[in-house]
């Protein structure tokens, strides 16, 4: 039974892809694996996984796309750490820019009735000569594009604005770097979203950012709904 107490602290080694789904062998640090057996469920970050293989230190378990969508051992960071590959912010922020041009240049392709979203915006990643960066504006420049900028990025934009290098003002057509593009396609979490078969419309629909995307949006849908149901209540028109 899971007790919620942390007993060790474990490392995924590996990732084996099964069509969506997933096998993965987890070292299990100083967990003692005396009287494990096959059959067994571990806990490991609060997901019970049954374990088809042992070791001294490590059990091999398969995990289904539900699975790595909705819980964090699907995350691109997990996925880096098990190749042992070192992510960094820029890499990071490379991958969701990434994603956007390739979709943005697809739909431009095909002439689709619809306009891209940028959202959750930063004052990112940092410069190692001291000048600062957006590039949620200077990577995506040029772009038929909807901002999504929030009161307080604004604010923290023009503090820096000063500090903002010139940019192409059609870098939107601009590729992603080339050996970055190479690292990250190697991480099957980034190839589902970048390529434009990277997953089935079912497995879209399951697809851990996009799982909880919306329940962010029905969660302030419910809020403001709930604010003006009040405000009517409060007139006495309810």
């Amino acid at each position: 039974m899971f007790t919620g107490i942390i007993q060790a602290v474990g490392k995924i080694e590996s990732v084996h892809n099964k069509g969506g789904d997933a096998r993965i062998w987890i070292l299990t640090g100083k967990l003692d694996m005396g009287d494990v057996q096959l059959g067994d469920s571990i806990a490991a970050n609060c997901v019970c996984l049954t374990a088809i293989e042992l070791k001294a230190n490590a059990y091999c378990a398969d995990v289904s796309g539900e699975t790595l969508a909705l819980t964090t051992l699907g995350d691109l960071k997990a996925q880096a750490e098990a190749r042992k590959m070192d992510l960094s912010e820029v890499e990071v922020r490379w991958a969701e820019l990434s994603i956007f041009k390739r979709a943005y240049a697809i739909l431009q392709e095909r002439k689709h009735p619809s306009k891209m979203l940028m959202c959750s915006m930063r004052i990112s990643p940092p410069m190692n000569d001291g000048s600062q960066a957006s590039w949620h504006i200077e990577k995506i420049a040029g772009g038929d594009v909807v901002y999504t900028c929030p009161p307080g990025y604004i604010f923290e934009l023009m503090e820096v604005e000063d500090k903002l290098k010139p940019f192409n003002p059609e870098a939107i057509h601009e590729p992603p770097p080339k050996a970055i593009l190479e690292k990250l396609m190697r991480l099957p979490y980034f190839v589902q979203a970048y390529e434009p078969d990277g997953m089935s419309r079912e497995d879209f629909n399951k697809q851990g950012a996009l799982v909880a995307t919306a329940a962010e949006f029905a969660k302030a849908t419910r809020t403001t709904v709930d604010f003006v149901a009040q405000q009517f209540q409060s007139l006495g028109k309810m």
